[in-house]
């Protein structure tokens, strides 16, 4: 059931230079789950959109990084040991272990073009302190 894994990169603005960073993290042990929602606005036109829902039990997940809250890593000078999810549009996640690092060169946009499974994290929930199937929940577009 926890079979499958992702990579997420978590963007940053290096403070020195004002450059735009990625860290990119790989996870094994979760539970990647897409569908695809339709709805209809007011003035009749279809929306289809393409949903993620990633669930990372603790007890399954391999991580070679330590996870902490997004407002943490971001005032970490030396991110290198940590990951995060942050839902403000800009971290993204792919399905399966990339080794693609994202860049001026390689931009996130080209992840989409280039893999399947491509979201951009919207939602994130720490479920680490229920009893139990303790767990991180995340939501992609």
């Amino acid at each position: 059931m926890f079979n499958d894994s992702l990579t997420i990169y978590n963007y940053y603005r290096d403070s020195s230079n004002g450059n735009v960073e990625w860290y990119r993290t790989q996870l094994k042990g979760l539970m990647w789950t897409e569908k695809t929602q339709t709805s209809v606005s007011a003035d009749r036109h279809i929306n289809i959109a393409q949903m993620v829902s990633v669930t990372i039990p603790l007890q399954k997940l391999t991580c070679d990084k330590e996870y902490i809250s997004s407002v943490e890593w971001q005032n970490l000078d030396d991110k290198s040991a940590y990951w995060t999810v942050n839902t403000k549009g800009q971290d993204v996640i792919v399905k399966g272990l990339i080794d693609k690092e994202l860049s001026q060169d390689y931009p996130s946009t080209d992840l989409k073009k280039d893999y399947e499974s491509v979201a951009t994290v919207v939602s994130f929930a720490d479920n680490t302190s229920r009893d139990k199937l303790k767990h991180y929940k995340i939501g992609g577009k």
